[in-house]
């Protein structure tokens, strides 16, 4: 569970960190991806301002989205969406 002065780079560790427990390889990757740019963080945005405040309410979100990743619930029903092409699908 991170703590609510997390930066963006212990975020993202532990996203990846958490995603690969359930998932294999790249898979755990793109999940890690599609939340942190859910939550509003570009992949840009992470490298370039790694020692940024994620914020109180984002860590909030992540440790929820983790616990609910645990449940084996797909990330598609997390989230409520899903991309298929350019068309963003609401579940």
């Amino acid at each position: 569970m991170l703590h609510r002065d997390a930066t963006l780079q212990q975020v993202s560790q532990h996203l990846l960190r958490e995603t690969r427990i359930l998932y294999p390889g790249n898979e755990s990757a793109s999940i890690s991806r599609l939340i942190l740019e859910h939550l509003g963080f570009t992949t840009a945005r992470c490298i370039t301002e790694p020692a940024r405040k994620a914020g109180q309410v984002k860590v909030s979100q992540v440790n929820e989205i983790v616990e609910e990743l645990h449940t084996r619930k797909p990330i598609q029903y997390i989230l409520g969406y899903t991309w298929f092409y350019d068309l963003k699908i609401r579940l």
